[in-house]
């Protein structure tokens, strides 16, 4: 039953999730650099947290670091790329999602600042329940739930709001 529900929060956060930097042409040469680079500095904040970690890409691109107790999965369909901090330099946001025993216990949102050589350092970690949909001159836009997550209505657009537009 509590792998059933695992991949169903897997499903339903990995589903609902938009990558906004790709184009017709798929992904550009700067793009994928920049996916490598957040791909990095996530799998050593992660190392940093397990021990003795097991590696696991998931088909839709999502990478598992497993534990002894927990669970990192690395939300590489969301990361979103853009211009933090003003500097034309594109920075980037990745979710990383905590699980215990197979429950989801905890979400970690990693902002990484391009410094002045090119490379994504990890400037900020966020915990909470949101959603990183783009980031527009300078504004993360994200989506939060307006209830607790133990609510009747929580998934349901009416309880959700969008913050930074």
């Amino acid at each position: 039953m509590r792998i059933i529900l695992f991949l169903f929060i897997i499903f339903c956060f990995l589903t609902s999730c938009r990558n906004n930097v790709s184009n017709n042409t798929g992904d550009t040469y700067i793009t994928k650099k920049i996916r490598n680079q957040v791909l990095k500095v996530a799998a050593n904040h992660v190392k940093a947290q397990l021990h003795d970690t097991e590696k696991k890409v998931l088909e839709n691109g999502a990478i598992v670091y497993s534990g002894s107790e927990f669970e990192y999965l690395v939300d590489t369909p969301c990361i979103v790329i853009g211009d933090i901090n003003g500097d034309t330099s594109p920075d980037a946001i990745v979710s990383i999602f905590i699980f215990r025993d197979k429950i989801l216990t905890m979400k970690e949102h990693l902002i990484l600042i391009n410094n002045k050589k090119g490379k994504l350092i990890m400037n900020k970690v966020l915990d909470g329940n949101m959603k990183f949909l783009s980031i527009q001159d300078g504004i993360i836009i994200i989506e939060t739930s307006k209830v607790d997550p133990d609510s009747p209505f929580y998934g349901l657009d009416l309880a959700f709001e969008r913050m930074g537009d």
